[in-house]
């Protein structure tokens, strides 16, 4: 069964860094703003750059088309998961 090898998310993110927390919270929300104002995935590296440039920790990793396809997969999962779960 998947939940006995998948650990449930909400006890994911004690066991991460705050560092971590951190680069994963900017680059879902840089993969958010691609996503819902329509821009083209060659935005996401400016867009994190940016951010890098005002101090946000968006680490060194993931921080191009694939890394946004990544976020992008992971965003729809939950969604589906919460559309499955309120029905």
């Amino acid at each position: 069964m998947i939940a006995s090898v998948c650990p449930d998310i909400s006890t994911f993110g004690s066991r991460i860094s705050k560092s971590l927390k951190e680069q994963l919270s900017a680059k879902i929300v840089c993969a958010n703003v691609v996503a819902t104002e329509g821009m083209s995935d060659t935005k996401y590296k400016p867009i994190l750059d940016s951010y890098e440039n005002l101090g946000v920790n968006v680490g060194e990793t993931h921080r191009n088309s694939k890394g946004l396809s990544i976020f992008n997969a992971v965003h729809a999962d939950l969604i589906f998961g919460w559309s499955h779960k309120k029905n």
